[in-house]
């Protein structure tokens, strides 16, 4: 059975249905790659190994809410359609959370989360780079928001996705308030 064009996609979605029945240690690539018709020379051909596919497919979702944000006028919005993801992909994100050997999910979330705030900083300060006191900020915001979201996760979202949103939106630090929310910024 051959693959279509995105065979990253398809090798994701694999993976994802195989989660809904099976805990992360138990899938190997050869289940990965037999429940969808690949060959295990093909996962190999765009992937290291699982944990590689499970931030793969983190990265792809991710980049879709992304690209909402634009201005901080997105701000808001960007954190809605988030949490519309994790909500969606709870399932998905619980063993990719609960897998604790090599690269933990946690720190792999937390430091994605935090290269992307990182460089909306950067962006909105131009050249010179981001001070230590805005980067701090970055780093405790995220920190929390991702203890939040497992939180949230673990507790099956039973918090409705706009009571959360509101949280992460209000938690802003004051530092990093301009970038987010609009107004006049001062690094």
């Amino acid at each position: 059975m051959g693959l279509k064009p995105d065979t990253k996609g398809i090798l994701a979605a694999s993976l994802e249905e195989l989660l809904e029945k099976h805990d992360y240690e138990e899938i190997t690539v050869d289940a990965i790659t037999k429940n969808c018709g690949a060959a295990r020379a093909t996962f190999y051909r765009h992937f290291k190994d699982k944990q590689d596919l499970m931030q793969w497919t983190y990265i792809s979702q991710a980049e879709k809410v992304e690209e909402i944000f634009d201005s901080p006028a997105q701000w808001d919005r960007a954190v809605a359609q988030g949490l519309d993801l994790v909500q969606k992909k709870r399932a998905f994100l619980r063993a990719a959370l609960e897998y604790k050997r090599q690269n933990p999910f946690m720190d792999f979330w937390y430091q994605n989360s935090l290269a992307y705030l990182q460089s909306l900083l950067a962006r909105g300060l131009g050249p010179g780079g981001v001070p230590q006191t805005l980067s701090a900020a970055a780093k405790l915001y995220c920190y929390g928001i991702i203890g939040l979201l497992v939180e949230w996760i673990n507790d099956d979202c039973r918090t409705p996705a706009a009571a959360v949103a509101q949280g992460i939106i209000a938690s802003v630090p004051l530092p990093l308030s301009p970038y987010l929310h609009g107004g006049q910024a001062e690094p």
